[in-house]
Parts: C-alpha cells; sequence; structure tokens
C-alpha cells in the first residue's frame, strides 16, 4: 500500500471583505467633478444640467466630510473641500441682503404672482381661491391651455385687464392685471414659436413694463440652445425698454446655470430672490427634489419688501410671490 502524496497546493485564501471607504474615498472625486462640470454649462448642455443642483452638492459635500474626517484620506478630504467651498460661494448671496434696504417715499408699490398652473392640473378651485386670497396686482400664468383659459376668466371682476394665449400643448401664457394695460401684446423671440406677453402698466399714473416668459425645458442640446437663445432675447428687449421692467415666469433654468448667469448680466435687472434664500419653486409633487426654477426680476434700484413662494395649489410648480417698489 502506497503512502499518498502530500498536498502542496496552497490552501484557499478567505474572500477579502469589501473596501467600506472605497466607496467614501472614491465619492469626493465624482462630487467635485459634478460640482465643475455645472460650471462649464455654455460649453455642452450635459454640462450644464449638472449645474442646478448646487444646493445637494453642498449638502451631501458636507455629510461626506463627515463620514470620513476621521479616515486621514488627504485627497479626497481635498475634494471635498473644494467642492464645498466652491457651492457655497454660489450660493450665499443668496443669503445676503442686496439692493436698497429703504423705500422712498415716492415709490410706486408693485404685488406679482408667478405661476406656471400645469396643464394637467384639475385642481382650478385651488388656484382661483388662491388668487382671489391673494388678490396682487399683476399675475402671470403659464401653460394656459382652454380649459384653463376659461377658468382663469372667472377672475375678470378683479383682473379687468387681461391678455392670454391658450395652446394645446405646455406653453400657453398670459397676464391678469387689475391695472391698465399698455400695448399689450405678444411676441416671439429668437425664431422660437413660444410666445412671450409683454405689456406696460399704469398703476397711479405710473407706467412700467412686464414680460412673462417661458421657454423650453433643456432637455436635450436644441431644447438647450432654444431656451438660451429666448431668454436672450427677453434680455435684449429689456436693455431697449424705455420704462422700468419687470420679468417674471418659469425660466426653466436655476441661478447657477449659464442661460440664467447670461440674462443677469445681460438684462441689467436683478433676481428678486437674491437676500432671500434659495426657493426651490420646482417639483412641488417631490419632497426630495426641489430647484429654483421660476423667477421674477425686477430693476437693480427696486426695493423688494417680500419674495416668497405661495402654498401648493396642485401644480408642479409653487407660485411666486413678490411685493416690489419702483422709486
Amino acid at each position: 500500500m502506497t503512502n499518498p502524496e502530500p498536498d502542496t497546493s496552497s490552501p484557499p485564501q478567505p474572500a477579502k471583505p469589501l473596501r467600506r471607504r472605497s466607496f467614501l474615498d472614491a465619492g469626493p472625486y465624482v462630487l467635485l467633478g459634478m460640482t465643475f462640470a455645472g460650471s462649464c454649462g455654455a460649453w455642452h448642455a450635459a454640462l450644464d444640467l449638472c449645474a442646478h443642483f448646487r444646493v445637494y452638492y453642498l449638502i451631501v459635500g458636507l455629510i461626506w466630510a463627515l463620514a470620513i474626517w476621521k479616515r486621514i484620506r488627504s485627497r479626497a478630504m481635498c475634494c471635498l473641500t473644494v467642492s464645498v467651498l466652491w457651492n457655497a460661494g454660489l450660493i450665499l448671496p443668496y443669503y445676503i441682503p442686496v439692493g436698497p434696504s429703504t423705500v422712498p417715499e415716492s415709490a410706486t408699490s408693485i404685488s406679482l404672482i408667478s405661476l406656471n398652473v400645469y396643464t394637467s392640473n384639475t385642481d382650478k378651485d385651488a388656484v382661483l381661491a388662491y388668487l382671489r386670497e391673494r388678490q396682487p396686482d399683476l399675475i402671470v400664468v403659464m401653460e394656459v391651455d382652454d380649459r384653463w383659459e376659461r377658468a382663469l376668466s372667472q377672475l375678470k371682476d378683479l383682473y379687468p385687464h387681461h391678455l392670454i394665449q391658450s395652446r394645446a400643448d405646455n406653453f400657453g401664457i398670459g397676464l391678469l392685471s387689475r391695472w391698465p394695460l399698455i400695448n399689450a401684446r405678444f411676441v416671439k423671440l429668437a425664431e422660437t414659436d413660444l410666445p412671450n406677453v409683454v405689456a406696460q402698466v399704469e398703476k397711479e399714473g405710473r407706467q412700467f413694463q412686464i414680460v412673462g416668459t417661458h421657454p423650453l425645458p433643456p432637455i436635450g442640446s436644441e431644447y438647450t440652445r432654444e431656451r438660451n437663445a429666448q431668454l436672450n432675447e427677453v434680455a435684449g428687449l429689456v436693455q431697449k425698454a424705455q420704462l422700468p421692467c419687470i420679468v417674471a415666469g418659469d425660466f426653466n433654468a436655476t441661478p447657477w446655470s449659464s442661460a440664467f448667469r447670461e440674462f443677469s448680466k445681460r438684462s441689467g435687472l436683478r433676481d428678486s430672490a437674491l437676500g432671500r434664500g434659495i426657493q426651490g419653486s420646482w417639483n412641488a409633487k417631490s419632497p426630495l427634489i426641489r430647484i429654483p426654477i421660476d423667477h421674477v426680476f425686477v430693476p437693480m434700484n427696486a426695493v423688494v419688501t417680500k419674495r416668497i413662494l405661495g402654498p401648493n395649489v396642485g401644480s408642479d410648480h409653487y407660485p411666486v410671490e413678490v411685493t416690489v417698489f419702483l422709486p
């Protein structure tokens, strides 16, 4: 009987446990990449999409830093530090008061609501009750179809001056006013088929211009280019205006997108939200992702005394309520 040969093969090695730290260490590089990409939106539409989530980048960066600060990962922590400071620097201006703080005695008070009613919103009674309760001087409404036009006509007792262009798609738009409208019209800009509403408003002997706009959402390169072009043309319209101008609407752009920054620079107007915090107006139907894409711009020398989001009225957008004094 022969003895069996000894087994010289190496014993099986136990499976290595997954490194829980690997994701924590790699993630900061991704976060820094997204932060950087958001500042390069002028180069490509996909990069511009990264700009809309600055608040979330900041929150994630802070949480991540707390998760790995005891582990000495200098490169990862460096990425997090840069990301947090970068995004915080872009968000901070919305929490620092800007513009005039005192209202001149001769200033004219203007209250305005900008509301994307959402074409599919069936709760029209909620919208009408809300507008009757607030009763602002002006209402800019978007996504108005035939049914919404009929519903809004019930406000004629409060808003005898109105101009509405309903559409079967999501780009009908309208203006309701308690004060006389002069040269009220719809204009199409930048070779798009989407209407913008423009009018001069006269209140207590004072005239100013109001512009309502709702460009395409930045879905794909073509829509993004058309959105950018429309906002650029609206800014040009403001430049040519002989009266103080207010621009309101669903811009489909956040304050950190390239189109928004270019509009702010060219129009010479000021975002009414500056100094009043980040107010995520969309998506009202989601508690997790809410970004500020509904805006009201006012003249630089105007005094904003109120800028808040209204209640949920069944739309996927929250209303934006603004009270401004034009000196």
